[in-house]
């Protein structure tokens, strides 16, 4: 599932606008997987653990189409709300 939420799935990302009040207001705009904003980021490999690198998490992101990887969500998704369920 994580593969899922950090490679695949979508999140909107804020810009932040000043009114002339002096307001803020977001507006999401920007979409991307937290990855893809992550690539974004100068330097980002100062902020992952070590021996992680962006070329690794990149084999982990293309293993897998963002369709492929939906289907395994909400495969684990269901088996797990099935468990919940009383007799």
């Amino acid at each position: 599932m994580n593969d899922y939420l950090y490679f695949h799935r979508p999140c909107g990302f804020a810009t932040l606008k000043i009114d002339r009040r002096g307001k803020e207001k977001k507006k999401y705009d920007i979409y991307f997987t937290p990855f893809e904003k992550l690539k974004t980021i100068k330097q980002a490999e100062t902020y992952l653990r070590p021996g992680v690198t962006i070329a690794r998490l990149e084999e982990i992101a293309r293993r897998e189409s963002d369709n492929t990887c939906a289907v395994h969500m909400q495969k684990a998704k269901k088996k797990l709300f099935e468990s919940f369920k009383i007799c």
